[in-house]
């Protein structure tokens, strides 16, 4: 159980929230088809499982991995039960985010076609606004758009692989220090099986934000690299 998670839901005082059902996945969740999968990702950040109803989501959520900023993220965090178009309807976000600066954001993932429906941005507006009155927190929908660019998720799942190498700081110190004015990935990867590494530290080292890339393409040894730090 995510205790900052629980606590911020210990802390509802909303008549209008009918009902919380927090961390415990309630509802029945469908069968995957080809229509509506149900795919479980591993989550390195979280140290669970994940769980995505569609392909945008799953990609999505590959993305808070590697976002920095996020100190835990729950999906399907709760149940809630709150008042749409005048009936109470129990309503089950997404993701719940958990942001190092103890900031609470809920969101909602559907495609582009999705999103400009106007019929489901009406009653999810309202959503958005019981959110926010209620909980005193953003409920934020995000599409495809907002991360689909390029070969970025490609080259994401490539790194996933690597986010959970354990880096040793005195050998990542003098790589960073000893690193070529024109830096490819197989020259980092010679660089660090020269400190009796293997390439593996290398990768290791792009997936977990020392350096960074062209998006656009996807990763290869010949790929140029940028450090962050």
């Amino acid at each position: 159980m995510n205790t900052e998670f629980n606590a911020f839901v210990s802390e509802i005082s909303s008549p209008k929230v009918i009902n919380i059902e927090p961390f415990e996945l309630k509802r029945k969740l469908d069968k995957t088809s080809r229509v509506k999968p149900s795919i479980l990702h591993y989550s390195h950040l979280n140290l669970l499982m994940a769980y995505a109803e569609s392909h945008t989501e799953a990609k999505f959520i590959l993305t808070l991995e590697f976002d920095k900023s996020i100190k835990y993220f729950l999906t399907q965090p709760a149940t809630f039960t709150i008042e749409v178009d005048g009936k109470m309807v129990p309503h089950t976000p997404d993701v719940v985010v958990i942001y190092h600066d103890g900031t609470v954001e809920f969101i909602q993932i559907k495609t582009e076609k999705k999103a400009k429906d106007k019929e489901y941005l009406r009653r999810f507006n309202q959503i958005v606004r019981f959110f926010k009155k209620e909980l005193g927190v953003a409920y934020t929908l995000r599409t495809e758009a907002s991360f689909d660019e390029g070969k970025y998720i490609e080259n994401l799942q490539q790194l996933y692989l690597y986010l959970d190498i354990k880096l040793t700081s005195h050998i990542t110190n003098k790589i960073i220090t000893e690193l070529p004015s024109n830096l490819t990935i197989s020259a980092l990867e010679q660089l660090c099986i020269k400190h009796n590494e293997t390439d593996i530290y290398a990768w290791a080292l792009i997936a977990q934000d020392y350096f960074s890339y062209d998006c656009k393409k996807i990763l290869t040894k010949q790929s140029n690299i940028t450090p962050n730090h």
